[in-house]
């Protein structure tokens, strides 16, 4: 699988990363930290178009192309930028071309597929590489911020119970989102606050699982500032506005309790 980082901040929904033990923003649950047995990281000279990628190859290998520090912070401890907190200038606008293998030695060879399993593996050698070739030292603390809370319009939800008995499913693009099986708690964590760019808390008391679909005009401008073609395009509301009259839900602001990363030091990292 292939992440190109921009693209919309809605097509791009990771499964919740686990941590590792010996990392002091990490879970105490997991076991030992993970590590590539070679990195190879290049300052990225080439790519002029503000692409960035990162992909996960078969075996569990590392290969990013133009990926900036925030970029690989957001995989490494499965946060989000309005969660990272002092980080410096450089961690957003300077790109590395990364290459991680993996030791096969380890053990049976991971498969291709982003399974949870496999993702948090692929973040656990990631925060050690963060912490040996960048000298990365972080810590996660809840603090008070800016967030939206899920509720329930005027007029009542717009919502579909769920018929069948399947895992969650999720389809979208630019112009419409279309989620089965999904409860609404699920909704706002994982796909409305990627959306939103901001911690999303559901107040709605819903507690079910729904279907649903909302058909939104798409930003004009895309993640890496370039103007989005919308000729030929239907008239549609805004997201906000589709939330409201197609689902019944409305996102109120409100201050709450962010999750955040906060960098304690960081350096460009080391050659190879």
């Amino acid at each position: 699988m292939h992440i190109v980082a921009t693209l919309s901040s809605l097509l791009v929904c990771w499964p919740l990363f686990l941590a590792a033990q010996t990392n002091p923003a990490a879970s105490k649950d997991d076991g030992p930290a993970l590590k590539f047995e070679v990195v190879s990281i290049k300052r990225n000279t080439t790519t002029l178009n503000g692409n960035r990628s990162i992909n996960r190859a078969p075996g569990g290998d590392l290969n990013a192309t133009n990926a900036t520090l925030r970029l690989l912070l957001r995989i490494a401890y499965d946060v989000r930028d309005y969660q990272i907190a002092n980080a410096p200038g450089w961690a957003g606008s300077d790109g590395f071309d990364i290459v991680g293998k993996v030791d096969r030695s380890e053990g049976k060879p991971e498969g291709a597929d982003w399974s949870p399993a496999n993702v948090a593996r692929l973040a656990s050698r990631m925060r050690t590489m963060l912490m040996e070739r960048f000298g990365l030292a972080a810590h996660k603390e809840t603090r008070e911020g800016p967030v939206f809370n899920l509720v329930i319009a005027k007029g009542g939800p717009k919502l579909a119970a769920s018929t069948g008995d399947g895992p969650p499913e999720s389809s979208f693009n630019l112009t419409r989102l279309k989620c089965k099986n999904i409860t609404i708690q699920d909704f706002a964590t994982m796909l409305l606050q990627s959306r939103m760019e901001r911690t999303v808390l559901d107040k709605t008391g819903l507690t079910g699982k729904y279907d649903f679909q909302m058909d939104f005009a798409p930003d004009v401008t895309a993640s890496n500032g370039a103007d989005v073609n919308t000729s030929g395009l239907p008239a549609a509301p805004s997201f906000v506005t589709a939330l409201q009259e197609q689902l019944g839900l409305r996102l109120e602001s409100a201050r709450g309790p962010v999750e955040t990363l906060v960098i304690d030091q960081v350096q460009p990292p080391t050659g190879n």
